[in-house]
């Protein structure tokens, strides 16, 4: 099909859709779906957490046709990703952001995924590569510190992935295919026998060579792939035991335009969950998770004869017990984590060779109290006290106490605020520990710690109406970085402590249901920081972000309308690079990328799709190396896909 058709079959969609809107009579009844959250460990409604969180629901996921983590994501205010291209060059390197911070926690029904990766690199995630969505009831994106809560590396913010509870039978099919080679296939099914439960799910999604928004072609290939199974058995619907099998397996290669380097790799992750959730004593609640996850990844450049990869293993216990009344609510538990590094490092220590697999550890107890003296007033206070160890030798950790407060007051049934300071605490990985140089010049370096202070607004319109907004201030008494200096013994660059990290700003979101048609999301963030080591001086954090998602849903039709308008911020560095070369840095400081869902329901168990991401087909990149060689050329950067569609159906029974 020619662009020039397509645009007038994208822009008849979109006017359809504008032009088919009622008027909206006065005595109609419409209200915006409770949103229950689990910000603090239990559930509860979003308005009443007193934190600053934003939800992707399942209405969301299917609205707009979102098949990754990372497209998720990028609807979420104060959330930025760093991604060098589609296919992610190195996925490892592609990070994420939450308020500024790389340090940010992945959670799967509250439980981690990895631990224990060291400061300044939980956000190298391969977010963009899970893409078992069919599986997920929510995400839930918890921004600020919660060390308290969660425990080591939630510096920025905590992502937690909801799955779907099976409740009963039902079995979905999908299959998609588009431009840039995109092919994708979904299957999932489940079901209940009496008290017994079972849940199948599997998928493959391939992407292809691209087209920036500019028209140049990049050489990329991508191949994700995730199956998973559930079984269990359901005494009543507060008292379940489960056990889960998840499995993913991402491989991608392709041709470096930069570095003109040919590279490739691959990100695998298996993990099993049993866990029990019970009510007893009508008050206790109890809940007991064990996670074995095991965690590889390898990335290579051919010519330059480079590469790097991991082999983990990591084991999670966790047992939380919940007392609930009225006026309070008592959470409170201990954490175990357990990584084990099973491709062996090489050190000598006093002299002596030593060659084995490293192993970190940590164990964790914790207690939080939230307490209203009086119905208006909310005291929360919390403390989480962490026994690192392992690592090298005579290497060791000391202990560490993690502390958090909140005051929260209601002025009205509608409006309410509350001020609150959390601690946070990064244990540093066993590679950190490996490369390393304390302030004595010996290997060694101290867990990052810090803080974060925030107030926050709640204001509810109604009961199809909520905005929030949250300002907040973190601040590092010592951080966890790479120095980019070199050993002179070993010639490796080794990782130090600094105190000098910071960021603050503000994070605003209005929910609306604007009738029984229309229903409207805008976020907007704005961020100032600044860390040694970090690139941040070289535009690579927005100074302004704005986030929105609109959806109109009549009759048999949805549209679902998304995207983000980013404004970079400009930095002494960068407003200096700009002057003397007389160019920018990236493609664009200022720039609008929107997506497009439209779909089609004949009937209650089919689903016809068109699906357009970068609408506008704008050219931009999270990555450049124009900042860093300006003399190799004002056109070197990752550029992001330009105008991608993809056509779909999906069916149900």
């Amino acid at each position: 099909m020619k662009s020039s058709v397509r645009h007038q079959i994208l822009w008849a969609v979109v006017m359809a859709g504008v032009l088919s809107v009622p008027q909206m009579a006065q005595a109609e009844v419409f209200t915006l779906k409770p949103v229950v959250v689990t910000a603090n460990r239990i559930l509860q409604p979003i308005t009443e957490t007193k934190a600053d969180i934003s939800v992707i629901n399942r209405e969301m996921i299917e609205n707009h046709h979102v098949d990754t983590l990372e497209k998720a994501l990028r609807m979420v205010p104060g959330v930025q990703f760093l991604n060098y291209g589609e296919s992610g060059i190195n996925a490892n390197l592609s990070g994420i952001r939450i308020n500024g911070s790389n340090d940010v926690l992945l959670l799967i029904d509250g439980i981690r995924v990895n631990d224990m990766k060291g400061g300044g690199t939980t956000g190298y995630m391969y977010s963009s590569r899970r893409n078992n969505l069919g599986n997920v009831e929510r995400i839930e994106v918890l921004r600020g510190s919660a060390g308290m809560i969660y425990g080591s590396g939630a510096v920025g913010g905590v992502i937690n992935i909801i799955t779907r509870k099976t409740t009963g039978r039902e079995t979905l099919m999908e299959v998609s295919a588009g431009n840039f080679g995109e092919r994708e296939y979904q299957f999932h099914t489940q079901g209940q026998n009496d008290k017994f439960i079972y849940r199948v799910y599997a998928g493959d999604q391939r992407r292809g060579d691209f087209r920036d928004g500019a028209g140049k072609l990049f050489i990329s290939s991508s191949k994700m792939r995730n199956a998973g199974a559930q079984i269990g058995y359901v005494w009543t619907p507060t008292h379940r035991l489960t056990l889960d099998f998840d499995l993913l397996r991402s491989e991608y290669f392709g041709e470096d335009d930069v570095y003109h380097q040919t590279y490739g790799g691959f990100y695998y992750n298996s993990m099993w969950t049993l866990q029990h959730q019970a009510e007893f004593k009508k008050d206790w609640q109890h809940r007991f998770v064990y996670r074995l996850s095991d965690e590889n990844d390898e990335y290579w450049q051919r010519q330059a004869k480079y590469g790097f990869g991991a082999d983990t293993r990591y084991q999670f216990i966790s047992e939380q017990l919940t007392f609930h009344k009225p006026y309070a609510t008592l959470v409170f538990g201990v954490d175990y984590s357990r990584a084990e590094n099973r491709k062996t490092l090489i050190k000598f220590v006093d002299r002596k060779k030593i060659e084995k697999y490293p192993m970190m550890k940590n164990i964790s107890s914790y207690a939080q109290l939230d307490w209203n003296p009086i119905k208006q007033v909310l005291v929360s206070l919390g403390a989480r006290k962490d026994y690192p160890s392992g690592g090298y030798a005579s290497m060791s950790i000391d202990s560490h106490t993690s502390y958090s407060g909140k005051l929260g007051f209601d002025f009205t049934n509608r409006f309410g605020a509350y001020l609150s300071s959390s601690d946070y605490f990064i244990l540093p990985s066993v590679v950190q520990l490996f490369n390393s140089k304390n302030e004595k010049g010996l290997p060694g370096i101290l867990p990052a710690v810090g803080n974060t202070k925030s107030l926050g607004l709640t204001y509810k319109i109604g009961d199809n109406h909520y905005v929030t907004m949250n300002w907040f201030k973190t601040i590092a008494e010592r951080s966890i970085v790479l120095s980019y200096k070199k050993d002179p013994k070993t010639g490796l660059y080794y990782y130090e402590n600094y105190a000098n990290y910071r960021a603050n700003g503000w994070n605003a979101q209005w929910m609306a249901r604007l009738s029984e048609n229309w229903q409207m999301n805008f976020g907007w963030t704005h961020l100032f920081q600044s860390a040694e080591g970090d690139n941040f001086k070289m535009g690579y954090y927005p100074k302004d972000k704005f986030t929105f998602a609109i959806d109109y849903n009549r009759d048999k039709w949805h549209v679902g309308f998304d995207g983000f308008y980013f404004i970079r911020a400009e930095t002494e560095f960068y407003r200096e690079f700009k002057e003397q070369y007389k160019h920018k840095g990236w493609p664009d400081d200022k720039y609008w990328v929107c997506n497009l869902k439209v779909d089609y329901s004949p009937n209650k168990n089919t689903q016809v799709y068109l699906a357009v991401d970068n609408v506008f087909n704008k050219l931009w990149a999270e990555h450049t190396d124009v900042v860093h060689h300006p003399n190799s050329g004002f056109d070197k950067w990752y550029s992001m896909p330009g105008r991608a569609y993809s056509v779909g159906v999906q069916y149900s029974w």
